[in-house]
């Protein structure tokens, strides 16, 4: 689940988002992963899984694609000074 309402990943906004900013993708097992092809990180708290992908992109912004990085600082900045 990515977020607080119950929902399918076939149904998820963000699952539908993710791959086209190369933050996520789904694997051959249907599998929600990295836009690295890597899998998520394990979480002892048992967090959701858009929270793992963005602490660790949060945490490794260097691996998120340039495109990416300059879209998410744009955005913010319309949010924080908009």
């Amino acid at each position: 689940m990515c977020n607080k309402s119950a929902h399918f990943l076939n149904n998820c906004l963000i699952l539908l988002e993710y791959p086209q900013i190369d933050k996520a993708t789904r694997n051959v097992q249907n599998m929600v992963i990295l836009g690295n092809r890597k899998p998520i990180p394990s979480d002892m708290t048992n967090c959701l899984w858009v929270a793992q992908i963005n602490e660790y992109y949060a945490r490794n912004p260097h691996l998120l694609p340039q495109e990416t990085v300059q879209t998410n600082f744009s955005t913010n900045l319309l949010e924080v000074h908009g």
